[in-house]
């Protein structure tokens, strides 16, 4: 090829190249300036949320709503498999609550055996609002958060007296406060401890001490002033949870009676014998003299130490009772301030105490439970009253499990759970009150599996 022809290709090509670069500038600009339009609509999310406001609407005017929404068999056997089976729609169903108790309720445990055991007993058969509620627990050493005890835990439970003034023990605690649930600490502290220097007592439950002598005879509720205290919970399960009480024990059959189950009811150190009748009346040793012979029903009373204590009668089967503390409930005092410090807020501020002794010494009122924290995150120290097992009875029962229900983790928690791809979720506020009132929310999702 000569020179000439090979100069004239050369300038063909930068010619070629540069119409290109023109080109693919243009493309650009013209994207730029005039983008295409394009339309995506959202039919199908709208469909699937109409869907799922509709099946909620439908369970909750046919009476399904409450009863099927704690439960996993319910929801889908009776009702959601009957409506829109994945077999013909395709679409797969998925649920949660939140903002109630769970119905399992994980606790991490530092404690004893017999600590467990009694935990475990105070959740026998336990009923919210007529679901069953259960305990699972585990047992922590409390040296980290990161263990699977108090990972998977709604709650943790510090039972007897464990020296938590370290920063490591304080900051375990704070990890486990921000990433899992609440803090119960039932305990006495020794008699020459002071709290003055404990940041963890202060600091994680709000407490302190002062040194004060004094023979309190009980602990009296302080009643919250509204719904916004973070006292207002466990207050308000002490005095509606129906606490579930056993007649295990054959009675003598009497006239009119033909299979007499017995049991104890024990409150402020005594034990009241009730006796069911035919597994539908109740009769109760109700002024504390050892015989059984006041029929009782709703509201009734039980002597103890010079007054009258107010209790409601919830329900009856063959062999147990459910009973829930009417107000006011005075405790015999537990917080044993004779010969020890005197536990109380560290601030002062009794709209965080539960219990205070009727005992005061000057501008202080001495304390047998003290809450700590938000409504979100508490915590609570409350006085060892197992150190004399003697002197525990179903009061205290109640008190122990009112306060685990009102720290437990509260967020939510799946009824059912397919692995899903694609969905979407509607949320409806739920209302029981066989107990006492309660609301919660309810997630239903609908998705579908690609």
């Amino acid at each position: 090829m000569k020179v000439g022809e090979m100069v004239k290709s050369k300038k063909a090509f930068v010619s070629f190249v540069e119409m290109i670069v023109v080109l693919v500038t243009l493309f650009i600009a013209f994207s730029i300036f005039f983008p295409g339009f394009s339309y995506r609509n959202r039919w199908t999310e709208a469909l699937m949320k109409l869907k799922a406001r509709d099946l909620i609407i439908t369970a909750d005017r046919s009476g399904m709503f409450f009863p099927c929404a704690f439960s996993a068999a319910c929801l889908k056997n009776t009702f959601l498999d009957l409506i829109i089976p994945t077999n013909r729609t395709n679409i797969i169903p998925w649920t949660e609550i939140e903002g109630t108790v769970k119905s399992q309720i994980s606790i991490s445990c530092n404690c004893s055996t017999q600590n467990i055991e009694y935990l475990y007993s105070a959740f026998n058969s336990l009923t919210i609002n007529g679901r069953d509620i259960a305990a699972k627990i585990c047992y922590t050493d409390l040296e980290s958060a990161v263990n699977p005890c108090m990972q998977s835990s709604d709650i943790l439970v510090i039972w007897g007296y464990k020296d938590l003034s370290s920063t490591k023990y304080r900051e375990v605690l704070r990890q486990y406060l921000q990433s899992y649930g609440g803090v119960l600490e039932i305990t006495d502290f020794p008699s020459s401890y002071s709290l003055s220097g404990d940041y963890t007592q202060q600091q994680i439950f709000g407490i302190s001490d002062y040194i004060g002598i004094g023979s309190p005879a009980y602990d009296l509720f302080i009643k919250p002033a509204n719904a916004s205290l973070i006292t207002y919970q466990p207050y308000k399960f002490f005095h509606y949870l129906p606490l579930r009480l056993t007649a295990a024990t054959a009675g003598v059959s009497t006239a009119g009676c033909a299979q007499n189950m017995t049991g104890n009811f024990t409150i402020r150190t005594k034990a009241y014998p009730f006796s069911v009748c035919n597994g539908a009346t109740v009769y109760f040793d109700t002024n504390g003299d050892g015989r059984i012979d006041s029929q009782v029903s709703g509201t009734f009373k039980l002597l103890s130490i010079g007054e009258w204590l107010n209790f409601t009668l919830k329900s009856v089967s063959q062999q147990n009772i459910k009973v829930s503390f009417n107000q006011p409930y005075k405790f015999l005092d537990f917080a044993k301030t004779a010969s020890t410090n005197n536990i109380i807020s560290s601030d002062d501020n009794y709209d965080r105490v539960l219990l205070k002794t009727d005992f005061e010494a000057g501008p202080h009122k001495a304390s047998a439970v003290v809450m700590n924290g938000t409504r979100q995150v508490q915590t609570v120290w409350m006085a060892d009253f197992s150190r004399d097992v003697s002197k525990a009875g179903d009061d205290h029962k109640n008190l122990v499990l009112s306060l685990i229900l009102a720290l437990s983790n509260k967020k939510a928690f799946s009824v059912i759970s397919p692995n899903v791809k694609t969905g979407f979720v509607t949320s409806y506020l739920g209302v029981a009150a066989t107990d006492f009132y309660e609301i919660f929310r309810f997630n239903l999702g609908l998705g579908y599996p690609y």
